[in-house]
Protein backbone atom coordinates (compact mmCIF):
# COMPACT_ATOMS: atom_id res chain seq x y z
CA UNK A 1 0.00 0.00 0.00
CA UNK A 2 2.69 2.47 0.93
CA UNK A 3 4.38 1.81 -2.53
CA UNK A 4 0.74 2.64 -4.27
CA UNK A 5 1.03 5.60 -2.11
CA UNK A 6 4.17 6.97 -3.46
CA UNK A 7 3.65 6.04 -7.20
CA UNK A 8 0.10 7.85 -6.85
CA UNK A 9 2.46 11.17 -4.97
CA UNK A 10 5.15 11.15 -7.68
CA UNK A 11 2.23 11.17 -10.40
CA UNK A 12 1.17 14.19 -8.51
CA UNK A 13 1.36 17.94 -10.09
CA UNK A 14 3.79 20.12 -7.79
CA UNK A 15 0.56 22.21 -6.67
CA UNK A 16 -1.06 19.00 -5.65
CA UNK A 17 1.74 18.26 -3.73
CA UNK A 18 1.41 21.34 -2.31
CA UNK A 19 -2.17 21.28 -1.58
CA UNK A 20 -1.81 17.64 -0.25
CA UNK A 21 1.34 18.84 2.07
CA UNK A 22 -1.16 21.64 3.54
CA UNK A 23 -4.10 18.90 3.75
CA UNK A 24 -1.89 16.60 5.77
CA UNK A 25 -0.17 19.26 8.19
CA UNK A 26 -3.93 20.38 9.13
CA UNK A 27 -5.19 17.31 9.77
CA UNK A 28 -1.77 16.21 12.18
CA UNK A 29 -3.15 19.46 14.01
CA UNK A 30 -7.03 18.43 14.25
CA UNK A 31 -5.95 15.20 15.35
CA UNK A 32 -3.29 16.62 18.10
CA UNK A 33 -6.04 19.44 19.16
CA UNK A 34 -8.47 16.66 19.20
CA UNK A 35 -6.41 14.55 21.51
CA UNK A 36 -5.12 17.59 23.88
CA UNK A 37 -9.12 18.46 23.88
CA UNK A 38 -9.86 15.01 25.75
CA UNK A 39 -7.06 14.80 28.16
CA UNK A 40 -8.17 18.68 28.95
CA UNK A 41 -5.12 20.24 27.94
CA UNK A 42 -6.39 22.31 25.28
CA UNK A 43 -4.06 25.12 26.50
CA UNK A 44 -1.28 23.26 26.73
CA UNK A 45 -1.60 22.49 22.65
CA UNK A 46 -2.02 25.95 21.59
CA UNK A 47 0.77 27.05 23.73
CA UNK A 48 3.00 24.25 21.84
CA UNK A 49 1.37 25.17 17.92
CA UNK A 50 2.11 28.80 18.43
CA UNK A 51 6.28 27.53 17.92
CA UNK A 52 5.39 27.13 14.83
CA UNK A 53 3.22 30.26 13.96
CA UNK A 54 4.73 33.66 12.58
CA UNK A 55 5.16 35.84 16.28
CA UNK A 56 4.80 39.09 15.18
CA UNK A 57 7.16 40.96 18.28
CA UNK A 58 10.27 41.38 16.56
CA UNK A 59 12.04 40.08 20.30
CA UNK A 60 9.90 36.82 19.93
CA UNK A 61 10.94 36.13 16.67
CA UNK A 62 14.49 36.50 16.86
CA UNK A 63 14.39 32.79 18.80
CA UNK A 64 11.90 31.37 16.38
CA UNK A 65 13.38 32.37 12.33
CA UNK A 66 11.85 29.04 11.35
CA UNK A 67 8.91 30.25 11.57
CA UNK A 68 9.17 32.38 8.65
CA UNK A 69 8.59 29.15 6.80
CA UNK A 70 6.42 26.91 9.23
CA UNK A 71 3.96 29.24 9.37
CA UNK A 72 3.04 29.48 5.72
CA UNK A 73 1.82 25.79 6.05
CA UNK A 74 -0.01 26.06 9.25
CA UNK A 75 -4.31 26.89 9.02
CA UNK A 76 -6.10 27.74 11.97
CA UNK A 77 -7.61 24.57 13.78
CA UNK A 78 -10.99 26.35 14.84
CA UNK A 79 -12.92 25.11 11.45
CA UNK A 80 -12.11 24.17 7.85
CA UNK A 81 -12.69 27.81 6.11
CA UNK A 82 -8.85 28.79 6.79
CA UNK A 83 -7.49 26.23 5.09
CA UNK A 84 -10.09 25.79 2.31
CA UNK A 85 -10.33 28.85 0.40
CA UNK A 86 -6.57 28.79 0.74
CA UNK A 87 -6.47 25.79 -0.98
CA UNK A 88 -9.09 26.42 -3.23
CA UNK A 89 -7.50 29.64 -4.08
CA UNK A 90 -3.78 27.78 -4.84
CA UNK A 91 -5.78 24.76 -7.15
CA UNK A 92 -7.22 27.88 -8.76
CA UNK A 93 -4.46 30.08 -9.11
CA UNK A 94 -1.47 28.66 -10.20
CA UNK A 95 -2.93 27.04 -13.06
CA UNK A 96 -2.96 30.35 -14.20
CA UNK A 97 0.53 30.97 -13.57
CA UNK A 98 2.07 28.05 -15.25
CA UNK A 99 0.41 29.64 -18.36
CA UNK A 100 3.74 31.77 -18.06
CA UNK A 101 6.40 30.09 -16.16
CA UNK A 102 7.63 26.55 -15.48
CA UNK A 103 5.20 25.11 -12.49
CA UNK A 104 8.51 24.20 -10.81
CA UNK A 105 8.57 27.95 -10.17
CA UNK A 106 5.07 27.76 -7.66
CA UNK A 107 6.81 25.85 -4.88
CA UNK A 108 9.87 28.91 -4.83
CA UNK A 109 7.14 31.67 -5.14
CA UNK A 110 4.96 30.42 -2.63
CA UNK A 111 8.29 30.24 -0.25
CA UNK A 112 9.61 33.59 -0.97
CA UNK A 113 6.86 35.55 -1.40
CA UNK A 114 5.33 34.24 2.28
CA UNK A 115 9.04 35.50 3.44
CA UNK A 116 8.74 38.54 2.35
CA UNK A 117 4.89 38.89 3.76
CA UNK A 118 5.69 37.79 7.48
CA UNK A 119 8.96 40.05 7.62
CA UNK A 120 6.70 43.05 6.63
CA UNK A 121 4.26 42.27 8.82
CA UNK A 122 6.82 41.92 11.59
CA UNK A 123 8.66 45.45 10.40
CA UNK A 124 4.83 46.68 10.44
CA UNK A 125 4.16 45.55 13.84
CA UNK A 126 7.50 47.06 15.32
CA UNK A 127 7.22 50.28 13.80
CA UNK A 128 3.72 51.54 13.39
CA UNK A 129 2.33 52.81 16.49
CA UNK A 130 -1.05 52.08 15.79
CA UNK A 131 0.06 48.50 15.85
CA UNK A 132 2.78 48.56 18.28
CA UNK A 133 0.72 48.17 21.14
CA UNK A 134 -1.07 45.03 19.78
CA UNK A 135 2.48 43.02 18.74
CA UNK A 136 2.54 40.78 21.80
CA UNK A 137 -0.08 38.31 21.33
CA UNK A 138 -0.46 38.68 17.37
CA UNK A 139 0.91 35.70 15.13
CA UNK A 140 0.69 34.96 11.34
CA UNK A 141 -0.42 31.33 9.99
CA UNK A 142 -1.51 30.21 6.53
CA UNK A 143 -0.93 30.41 2.86
CA UNK A 144 -2.51 33.32 1.97
CA UNK A 145 -0.08 35.56 1.11
CA UNK A 146 1.56 32.91 -0.72
CA UNK A 147 -1.39 32.28 -2.67
CA UNK A 148 -1.74 36.33 -3.32
CA UNK A 149 1.68 36.15 -4.60
CA UNK A 150 1.08 33.47 -7.00
CA UNK A 151 -2.25 35.28 -8.67
CA UNK A 152 -0.49 38.34 -9.13
CA UNK A 153 2.26 37.00 -10.77
CA UNK A 154 0.06 35.80 -13.83
CA UNK A 155 -1.85 39.21 -13.52
CA UNK A 156 1.73 41.12 -14.15
CA UNK A 157 2.21 38.49 -16.73
CA UNK A 158 -0.89 39.16 -18.71
CA UNK A 159 -3.18 41.14 -16.78
CA UNK A 160 -5.54 40.90 -19.94
CA UNK A 161 -5.89 37.08 -19.55
CA UNK A 162 -9.44 36.11 -19.35
CA UNK A 163 -10.39 33.43 -16.42
CA UNK A 164 -13.69 31.86 -16.14
CA UNK A 165 -15.91 32.48 -13.49
CA UNK A 166 -17.66 29.01 -12.27
CA UNK A 167 -17.72 27.97 -15.69
CA UNK A 168 -20.48 31.22 -15.74
CA UNK A 169 -18.59 33.81 -17.70
CA UNK A 170 -15.15 35.31 -17.92
CA UNK A 171 -13.12 38.10 -16.68
CA UNK A 172 -9.97 39.70 -17.22
CA UNK A 173 -7.40 38.37 -14.15
CA UNK A 174 -6.64 42.15 -13.74
CA UNK A 175 -10.02 42.78 -12.12
CA UNK A 176 -9.97 39.67 -9.70
CA UNK A 177 -6.55 41.21 -8.65
CA UNK A 178 -7.98 44.45 -8.05
CA UNK A 179 -11.14 42.96 -6.45
CA UNK A 180 -8.46 41.16 -3.67
CA UNK A 181 -6.33 44.29 -3.43
CA UNK A 182 -9.62 46.40 -2.44
CA UNK A 183 -11.32 43.97 -0.26
CA UNK A 184 -7.74 43.67 1.72
CA UNK A 185 -6.75 47.86 1.88
CA UNK A 186 -10.65 48.40 3.17
CA UNK A 187 -10.23 45.55 5.58
CA UNK A 188 -6.90 46.97 7.28
CA UNK A 189 -8.50 49.26 9.65
CA UNK A 190 -10.80 46.37 10.89
CA UNK A 191 -9.64 43.12 13.08
CA UNK A 192 -6.61 40.52 11.48
CA UNK A 193 -4.40 44.01 10.72
CA UNK A 194 -1.20 41.46 10.51
CA UNK A 195 -2.86 39.34 7.49
CA UNK A 196 -4.11 42.05 5.81
CA UNK A 197 -0.81 43.22 5.90
CA UNK A 198 0.42 40.27 4.95
CA UNK A 199 -1.51 39.99 2.10
CA UNK A 200 -0.50 42.87 0.79
CA UNK A 201 2.80 42.25 1.07
CA UNK A 202 2.23 38.93 -0.86
CA UNK A 203 0.57 41.01 -3.32
CA UNK A 204 4.10 43.53 -3.51
CA UNK A 205 5.77 40.81 -4.16
CA UNK A 206 4.66 38.83 -7.13
CA UNK A 207 4.50 41.86 -8.88
CA UNK A 208 8.27 43.01 -8.05
CA UNK A 209 9.19 39.39 -9.39
CA UNK A 210 7.96 39.59 -12.39
CA UNK A 211 9.08 43.15 -13.06
CA UNK A 212 12.50 41.97 -12.21
CA UNK A 213 12.13 38.84 -14.29
CA UNK A 214 11.07 40.61 -17.30
CA UNK A 215 14.44 43.01 -16.83
CA UNK A 216 16.39 40.18 -16.32
CA UNK A 217 16.38 40.17 -12.53
CA UNK A 218 15.67 36.39 -11.57
CA UNK A 219 14.75 36.49 -7.95
CA UNK A 220 13.79 32.95 -7.83
CA UNK A 221 16.79 31.45 -9.94
CA UNK A 222 18.68 30.37 -7.03
CA UNK A 223 16.17 28.53 -5.30
CA UNK A 224 14.40 26.77 -8.02
CA UNK A 225 18.36 25.22 -8.63
CA UNK A 226 18.23 24.51 -4.85
CA UNK A 227 15.13 22.55 -5.40
CA UNK A 228 16.04 20.91 -8.59
CA UNK A 229 19.25 19.61 -6.78
CA UNK A 230 17.28 18.35 -3.80
CA UNK A 231 14.85 16.44 -5.50
CA UNK A 232 17.40 14.97 -8.08
CA UNK A 233 19.23 13.98 -4.54
CA UNK A 234 16.23 12.19 -3.10
CA UNK A 235 14.90 10.48 -6.42
CA UNK A 236 18.77 9.46 -6.32
CA UNK A 237 18.17 7.64 -2.90
CA UNK A 238 14.55 6.69 -3.07
CA UNK A 239 14.43 5.04 -6.71
CA UNK A 240 15.80 1.80 -7.17
CA UNK A 241 19.09 1.22 -8.64
CA UNK A 242 19.42 0.31 -12.58
CA UNK A 243 22.66 -0.94 -14.42
CA UNK A 244 21.53 0.77 -17.84
CA UNK A 245 22.91 3.89 -18.60
CA UNK A 246 21.81 6.34 -21.29
CA UNK A 247 23.78 8.04 -24.07
CA UNK A 248 22.69 11.26 -25.20
CA UNK A 249 24.60 12.10 -28.44
CA UNK A 250 25.35 15.50 -29.54
CA UNK A 251 24.93 17.06 -32.97
CA UNK A 252 22.48 18.48 -35.00
CA UNK A 253 19.63 17.01 -32.72
CA UNK A 254 21.04 19.43 -30.25
CA UNK A 255 20.94 22.37 -32.22
CA UNK A 256 17.73 21.40 -33.87
CA UNK A 257 16.48 21.28 -29.79
CA UNK A 258 18.01 24.79 -29.15
CA UNK A 259 16.36 26.12 -32.70
CA UNK A 260 12.65 24.56 -31.44
CA UNK A 261 12.82 26.13 -28.10
CA UNK A 262 13.88 29.80 -29.58
CA UNK A 263 11.19 29.30 -32.02
CA UNK A 264 8.55 28.21 -29.01
CA UNK A 265 9.70 31.34 -27.30
CA UNK A 266 9.86 33.70 -30.13
CA UNK A 267 5.45 32.52 -30.74
CA UNK A 268 4.60 32.07 -27.03
CA UNK A 269 6.08 35.95 -26.44
CA UNK A 270 4.10 36.77 -29.65
CA UNK A 271 0.69 35.33 -28.24
CA UNK A 272 1.40 37.04 -25.09
CA UNK A 273 1.41 40.30 -26.75
CA UNK A 274 -1.76 39.62 -28.68
CA UNK A 275 -3.29 38.68 -25.55
CA UNK A 276 -2.12 42.32 -23.77
CA UNK A 277 -3.56 44.46 -26.76
CA UNK A 278 -6.72 42.47 -27.62
CA UNK A 279 -7.95 39.74 -24.88
CA UNK A 280 -7.54 36.37 -24.72
CA UNK A 281 -10.97 35.85 -26.97
CA UNK A 282 -9.01 37.25 -29.86
CA UNK A 283 -6.41 34.37 -30.56
CA UNK A 284 -7.10 31.85 -33.11
CA UNK A 285 -7.95 28.11 -31.76
CA UNK A 286 -4.58 27.56 -33.27
CA UNK A 287 -2.83 30.12 -30.87
CA UNK A 288 -4.79 28.31 -27.95
CA UNK A 289 -3.84 24.86 -28.51
CA UNK A 290 -0.50 25.78 -28.80
CA UNK A 291 -0.58 28.21 -25.16
CA UNK A 292 -2.46 25.03 -23.89
CA UNK A 293 0.83 22.94 -25.36
CA UNK A 294 3.56 25.46 -23.93
CA UNK A 295 1.48 25.09 -20.57
CA UNK A 296 2.32 21.36 -20.41
CA UNK A 297 5.74 21.30 -21.52
CA UNK A 298 6.85 23.29 -19.04
CA UNK A 299 5.62 21.49 -15.80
Amino acid sequence: MFKQLYTFYRQCTIVHKMILFNVLIFAFQSIIQLIFWAIHARDAFQTAIQYFYLPLNLEVFKWRPYSLITYQFMHATDGISHIFFNMLSLFVFAPLFTVFQSEKRILPLYLMSGIFAGLVAIASYSFLPILAEQKQAQYLLGASASVMAILVAATTFSPHFQVSILGVFTIKILYVTLFYVFVFLSSLPFENHGGHISHLAGILFGFIYVKLYQKGYDLLGWLVRWIDSFVAWFDGITEPKTNLKVVHSKGDRDIENETYHYDAQEELNRILDTINRSGFDSLTQKERDFLTSQSHDRK
